[in-house]
């Protein structure tokens, strides 16, 4: 059985590293959340290679970025403070952060 976690900062360096680590053993995890600041970019790939089910970002325009971007995500995604504690909140999902 695969664990379920949620990489908070996963644009940032150490965000990327634990990205890094989950795809080396996509047997071992599974990531159902992402919540980054306004990388867009970076987190556009992380969303297509990982197909998280909640992503947040820092704010309305990055989270439109991030629509354009990955048009064929299905996931929900959150934005600002009140994204930040419906992210947080996540952990009903049973996923670690």
């Amino acid at each position: 059985m695969r664990k379920k976690i949620a990489i908070l900062g996963s644009t940032g360096s150490i965000g990327r590293n634990s990205v890094d680590v989950v795809c080396r053993h996509p047997d071992r995890f599974e990531v159902v959340g992402l919540a980054a600041g306004t990388n867009v970019g970076v987190l556009a790939e992380q969303i297509q290679q990982l197909n998280p089910k909640l992503v947040s970002v820092k704010g309305r325009d990055e989270a439109a970025a991030v629509a354009a971007l990955c048009p064929g995500w299905s996931g929900t995604g959150l934005h600002g403070e009140a994204g930040d504690f419906r992210y947080c909140g996540g952990r009903r999902s049973g996923a670690d952060l």
